[in-house]
């Protein structure tokens, strides 16, 4: 029993001490990029719209969605009062190494099917958009680029997508 008990507390110790060398590795931006934008978005929006309220997520996807990914963080805004589920707006942020990458992103994904009843079309707003429809109306998302920063914004209401987009894209606009 103690043998298995060294060991398991040398493999915690091996994981941890290197989770801490790679996190050491990591560029001081990029740091502040994982625990800043969004927690001074949801500031700056709250200021202009009281009646929604910004929670953090920890975002569990399954990889970078572009080769050039730095960070992702994601989050919620719920409107007061409403309190139930279907109002809520998802929102995943990611950095991404240059600008270029990034439009190349939303050019690719404009008018044409993401999967299976997702359709596509162009949208106006930060430097390039494009707006997602899931089986004609029962979500909606809205991807943006702002400089080298990429926005995807979910919900079920149409307007509370494009409320909270339009919101994000307003606080990030001063990022670089």
């Amino acid at each position: 029993m103690t043998k298995r008990f060294v060991h398991a507390f040398i493999v915690i110790v091996a994981v941890l001490w290197q989770a801490s060398s790679l996190a050491g590795q990591m560029p001081s931006q990029q740091k502040a990029y994982q625990t800043r934008i969004l927690p001074e978005a949801a500031k700056k929006i709250e200021n202009v719209a009281p009646d929604w309220r910004f929670l953090p997520a920890v975002c569990g996807l399954r990889g970078p969605l572009l080769n050039e990914e730095v960070s992702v963080e994601c989050g919620t805004w719920q409107p007061v009062g409403r309190g139930t589920a279907s109002a809520e707006v998802m929102v995943i942020l990611r950095v991404i190494a240059t600008t270029d990458a990034a439009s190349r992103r939303i050019d690719s994904v404009k008018e044409r099917r993401l999967a299976d009843g997702w359709t596509t079309v162009a949208y106006e707003l930060g430097d390039g958009a494009f707006l997602a429809v899931y089986l004609g109306g029962r979500r909606y998302s809205i991807e943006v680029r702002k400089g080298r920063l990429l926005a995807q914004v979910s919900a079920e209401s149409k307007s509370d997508a494009q409320r909270i987009a339009e919101y994000v894209v307003t606080a990030i606009s001063g990022e670089k």
